[in-house]
């Protein structure tokens, strides 16, 4: 494809980027802000469960009985159980601590995603839209990244071999995901989308905004998408069965 530099940072946009890489292109994508905030306190906990992910089941009938993997190290694996420590231990920081619902006074009222992509602080709603109407050539969300990754590969003439990528960090049934705490605690659900109300509105401005050009590019990039997830399903799993024993393992 000839030579590019392509920067992937997880970082706020800085005026050394416009100053650093004079002609750059910028792509953005945005992440639903509750189900990001639920991912940002739960990820973490689990982290070192994956990582370490243990070879056999948990078994709690046997005379000593596995200890269950509360903390570190972890014996045997039970994901049901890791979910609901994770859970509890969500609800517990939620409650004991109201700086992580946003309760506090904020200086602007987009503050927890509109610094990552615009420069100007304070940031209302309104700038942060205007920063990426005007900054960001693509700017897509999480819900469709692969259509987003698709875009640019044709875009810039890459194959869809090029934008293949390892799937990992997967939780699956240990997963705590914002309809788990809308459905254990509809109270802190609700006080958490009260408290990201401008940055949800930033994000479905760009939701809506991505699914409209996606529609618009009718059934035959529709087609290529099909195409490229299968593609993407067959790399993964060639991936696991050539590196790993334990598949569950990051």
């Amino acid at each position: 494809h000839g030579l590019y530099n392509i920067s992937f940072i997880h970082s706020p946009v800085t005026p050394w980027m416009k100053t650093c890489l004079p002609g750059a292109q910028y792509v953005i994508v945005l992440r639903e802000p509750v189900s990001g905030y639920v991912s940002h306190l739960t990820w973490w906990w689990n982290r070192e469960y994956f990582t370490n992910y243990p070879d056999r089941a948990c078994n709690y009938a046997k005379v000593p009985p596995d200890e269950k993997p509360t903390e570190k190290p972890f014996v045997c694996y039970d994901d049901a159980y890791r979910k609901k420590v994770c859970l509890d231990k969500l609800v517990k920081t939620m409650s004991s601590k109201r700086r992580h619902l946003g309760l506090r006074e904020r200086k602007s009222d987009c503050s927890h995603i509109c610094n990552w992509f615009s420069e100007s602080s304070p940031n209302s709603t309104e700038d942060g839209i205007k920063a990426l109407e005007q900054d960001f050539s693509l700017v897509g969300v999480t819900e469709h990244l692969d259509a987003f990754l698709l875009l640019i590969a044709l875009q810039k003439g890459w194959s869809m071999d090029s934008i293949l990528y390892r799937k990992c960090k997967l939780q699956g049934e240990a997963k705590v995901s914002a309809a788990d705490l809308k459905k254990a605690r509809p109270d802190l659900n609700a006080r958490i989308n009260w408290a990201l109300k401008h940055e949800k509105k930033v994000y479905r401005w760009a939701k809506e905004r991505f699914e409209l050009l996606l529609s618009r590019l009718g059934p035959a990039f529709d087609s290529l998408l099909q195409e490229y997830k299968a593609r993407l399903k067959i790399f993964n799993e060639e991936y696991l069965n050539k590196t790993s024993t334990n598949r569950k393992r990051w």
